[in-house]
């Protein structure tokens, strides 16, 4: 899959501007932050008037947002649009510093488009954000491995409720991939590897993930492009001993052992170990 070019002025410009609130998970610190839900909060942002007094500053909880009419792709669970995002509406007048991809689940229907379902996804990517910072920086990650970023998520919700009926009043939000890059899915949630696309440090990573949790998460579904010396990941899957978080993806720990299995298997294959 070739990553679609941007939209071009001009049709953004024909796009609607909507007025969205967005919701972040707050910064994970350390590894024993992950046995518990990440905390959730509105983002906000300090509005300074032109005078510059500090007793015209307000915090501000509404951002705008522009998207493109028909998706650029779509997966099992989810369709990506391309989109703008940012505090106020000149600021989308900058195509460069506006540009995100908005995901939607496909389907609809009472559970499926609320809220509570996109802020699970959006606890995956930062988990697996932060884990991959970790391994980067860890021994586990020697020299010769390219280094992996897994694209962090928020999640935008339209003020207007019209369109909740219809599940598309709420997206995940996250930086664009690289132009130019071929999009490959590297593994998936049942231990499933492309040998085609057998990578060290993807291996390592998966590995790590288990091993730093002490086996009670780890981050599969691997897909992204490749760029310079870096994995640039979307979209992962967190299978986890506790089968009450990150979704229905998580299989549990039955997939968790063939994960690991398969992972180990193919490190040892290659003399990577």
């Amino acid at each position: 899959v070739i990553l679609p070019s941007k939209l071009d002025a001009h049709e953004w410009e024909s796009k609607t501007a909507v007025a969205v609130k967005a919701f972040q998970n707050r910064r994970v610190k350390s590894m024993d932050q992950l046995q518990k839900p990440l905390q959730i909060g509105v983002l906000s942002w300090l509005k300074v008037a032109s005078s510059s007094k500090k007793t015209d500053e307000t915090n501000e909880t509404t951002m705008f947002m522009r998207r493109a009419q028909e998706p650029f792709a779509e997966g099992q669970v989810r369709i990506a649009y391309q989109g703008q995002l940012a505090r106020q509406k000149r600021g989308l007048e900058d195509a460069g510093k506006s540009a995100v991809v908005l995901k939607s689940f496909k389907h609809h229907g009472s559970g499926v488009n609320d809220r509570r379902q996109y802020l699970k996804q959006m606890e995956i990517s930062n988990i697996a954000h932060f884990l991959a910072q970790v391994y980067n920086d860890s021994e586990d990650c020697p020299a010769h491995c390219a280094q992996i970023r897994v694209l962090k998520n928020c999640v935008v919700e339209e003020d207007d409720d019209s369109k909740e009926a219809h599940g598309s009043r709420r997206f995940c939000v996250e930086d664009p991939l690289p132009e130019g890059t071929s999009f490959v899915k590297f593994s998936n949630n049942t231990g499933h590897w492309d040998e085609d696309h057998l990578d060290e440090t993807l291996l390592r990573f998966t590995q790590f993930t288990y091993e730093a949790s002490k086996g009670y998460l780890m981050v599969t579904d691997l897909q992204g492009v490749k760029k310079g010396n870096s994995f640039i990941l979307t979209d992962p899957v967190i299978l986890c001993t506790d089968i009450l978080r990150f979704g229905g993806t998580n299989l549990g720990e039955t997939f968790m052992k063939k994960c690991i299995g398969s992972t180990r298997e193919y490190l040892n294959e290659n003399g990577w170990h």
